[in-house]
C-alpha cells in the first residue's frame, strides 16, 4: 500500500440497545466498526452507531451517505451490509482526497476519527505529508515540462526566422531547397481577412505556431485599388523579418481554379513547388470539394499528396496514405480562423501553402454561388 494512501476496513457490526437522555433503554441499533490501515499497517479503529457517525463527520464529509429513513437498518442484515459498505467507501473516498493532504491533517478530522494516541496521529501526519511533498515534486515536475515546451516552440519559431538563409542553401544545388521540417507535431493558427474596407490587405493572414508566436504573415502582393478585389492574386508567406518564403499565384479561369506554390530562393529567386487544382468537372457528383495536388520536379521524391474531406472542417493532407496536416476552422470568429495540425517531419510551408491556397478557392468558390 502507498504510503500516500488510507484503506478502510469493514470490521463487523454489533446490535446493541441505546439509552435516552433520561437512560431509559430504548430500540437497539448498529454499531459499525472500520479499521484504518496505512501500508499494511492498522493505524486507527473508528466506531460508531450511523447517527453518531452522521453528527461527527456530516460537516467534514459532504457525500456522507443518506439516512434513507423509510428503510430498516436494525433487523435487515443486507440493509446493514449496504450501509456498512456506504460508510466504509465514504471514509476511503474522503480520506484519500486530492487534497495534498489538508482534511487529513486537520485537527477537525483527527477528532471526528477520534484519534487520541501518539502513534495514530503520526501515522496520519505522515500520510498528508506524504500526499504535500508528492503534489510539490508534481508541480515542479509539470513546471519543468512545461518550460521545455516552450523552450522548444522558441526554439522552432527562430529556427523558421533564420532558415531561408544563404547558408541553408550552401549544400543544396541550385533549383532545389530543403524542406522546413520538424522532428515533432507542429500545431498552427491561421487568421484570415477576407472583408474590410483596407481592400489591399483582405485575404492577407496572420500565421501562429504553437504557445501562439508569431511564425509567418502572408500578404497580397498585386493589391488592386479599383474594379475586383480578387482577379489572379498574388499572395507571399513570408518571415517576421519580412524576408520573402514561399510564394502563391493563383490562376481562375471560369469554373476551374489553380494555384501555383513556388519556394523562394535567396540565391536565385522562386522554385515551382506544386499546383493545386480544382476543376468543376471533377466535382459534379461528390459532396466535398475535389483538390488535386501535382508536384513539381524539386517536389517529386515526396510521391503524392492527397486532399480529402470537406473544407473548412475535417479536411486532410496525405502523403503516399500517411497523414501529413489536419485542418479545421473555428466557426463564429470575427476573421477566420483555422487550426493546421502537422505531423512530423512535414513539410511546413509545403501543408501551410496548401492550406492557404484551398482556403482561397473555397472563398472564391462560394462568393461565385451566391452571384
Amino acid at each position: 500500500m502507498s504510503a500516500t494512501q488510507i484503506r478502510v476496513v469493514f470490521n463487523g457490526n454489533s446490535c446493541t440497545p441505546a439509552c435516552n437522555q433520561d437512560g431509559v433503554v430504548s430500540d437497539a441499533n448498529q454499531v459499525y466498526r472500520f479499521t484504518l490501515v496505512v501500508g499494511g499497517v492498522q493505524v486507527h479503529l473508528v466506531t460508531g452507531r450511523y447517527s453518531e457517525l452522521r453528527k461527527r463527520f456530516k460537516d467534514l464529509f459532504q457525500d456522507f451517505p443518506s439516512r434513507h429513513p423509510f428503510r430498516d437498518y436494525t433487523n435487515k442484515q443486507k440493509n446493514v451490509e449496504r450501509r456498512a459498505e456506504e460508510l466504509r467507501q465514504c471514509f476511503e473516498r474522503n480520506l484519500n482526497m486530492q487534497d495534498e493532504g489538508r482534511l487529513l491533517a486537520s485537527e477537525r478530522t483527527l477528532l471526528a476519527l477520534g484519534v487520541t494516541s501518539a502513534e495514530a496521529t503520526q501515522a496520519l501526519a505522515a500520510v498528508a505529508e506524504a500526499r504535500r511533498a508528492a503534489a510539490e515534486a508534481a508541480r515542479h515536475a509539470e513546471a519543468a515540462r512545461l518550460a521545455a515546451i516552450d523552450q522548444q516552440q522558441r526554439e522552432d519559431c527562430r529556427h523558421a526566422q533564420d532558415f531561408n538563409t544563404l547558408a541553408a542553401y550552401v549544400n543544396i544545388p541550385p533549383g532545389s531547397f530543403a524542406a522546413l521540417s520538424f522532428p515533432h507535431q507542429l500545431s498552427f493558427e491561421l487568421r484570415n481577412k477576407w472583408w474590410g474596407w483596407a481592400e489591399a490587405t483582405i485575404g492577407n493572414a496572420d500565421i501562429k505556431g504553437p504557445g501562439g508566436h508569431p511564425w509567418f504573415k502572408m500578404d497580397r502582393t498585386n493589391p488592386s485599388i479599383f474594379g475586383e478585389a480578387f482577379k489572379n492574386c498574388q499572395f507571399v508567406i513570408s518571415n517576421m523579418q519580412g524576408q520573402p518564403l514561399l510564394l502563391l499565384q493563383e490562376k481562375f479561369h471560369m469554373r476551374s481554379y489553380e494555384y501555383e506554390l513556388l519556394r523562394i530562393d535567396p540565391r536565385m529567386g522562386p522554385i515551382p513547388m506544386c499546383k493545386i487544382l480544382r476543376d468543376w468537372s471533377h466535382n459534379l457528383f461528390h459532396i466535398t470539394d475535389q483538390y488535386e495536388l501535382q508536384l513539381h520536379a524539386p517536389m517529386a521524391a515526396l510521391g503524392r499528396i492527397q486532399c480529402q474531406g470537406s473544407w473548412p472542417s475535417q479536411f486532410t493532407l496525405s502523403c503516399n496514405g500517411a497523414p501529413m496536416a489536419t485542418v479545421s476552422k473555428e466557426f463564429f470568429a470575427v476573421r477566420d480562423k483555422y487550426q493546421v495540425s502537422l505531423a512530423p517531419n512535414c513539410d511546413v510551408l509545403l501543408c501551410i501553402g496548401v492550406a492557404c491556397a484551398i482556403d482561397r478557392i473555397h472563398h472564391e468558390v462560394e462568393d461565385r454561388k451566391r452571384e
